[in-house]
């Protein structure tokens, strides 16, 4: 027979943790946070693209990977501010957060980034200890 358990139990509120990650190039670190499921939901709405099923012709949600990435390191990134003008304006995207992302770092460093909010997202074990366990 299962235990009382009280309300109270779950009355407690999320701490989001946040990370420093420190990148060769760079003089100061980029500030990650944890998500909340709303900043999550949103990320990944933003980069659903809705397309039409050749076969049924219904009109389908459709999410893009890559997008969806992209999204989550821009809402995870807390310094730098990828919405600071002067920061877009260097590199050459006025009111562009992704594509100052995308031109500010290379691929190893968006990696390195991607790893961290991955982490974040599961913490009950790594990406690849999740999908093994899945396969076993």
């Amino acid at each position: 027979m299962a235990e009382q358990v009280s309300i109270k139990d779950f009355l407690k509120k999320n701490e989001l943790a946040t990370k420093e990650v420190k990148l060769d190039r760079f003089d100061a670190p980029f500030v990650l946070k944890e998500l909340t499921n709303e900043e999550t939901e949103a990320a990944t709405r933003a980069a659903t693209r809705h397309v039409k099923n050749p076969k049924t012709g219904q009109i389908e949600p459709q999410l893009d990977q890559q997008a969806a990435g992209v999204q989550l390191l821009l809402a995870s990134i807390q310094v730098p501010n990828f919405n600071n003008g002067e920061l877009q304006n260097f590199f050459g995207h006025p009111a562009d957060p992704e594509a100052t992302l995308k031109t500010m770092l290379k691929p190893s460093e968006l990696s390195k980034l991607a790893e961290v909010v991955n982490g974040f997202m599961n913490a009950e074990g790594s990406l690849e200890e999740n999908v093994d366990s899945v396969k076993n």
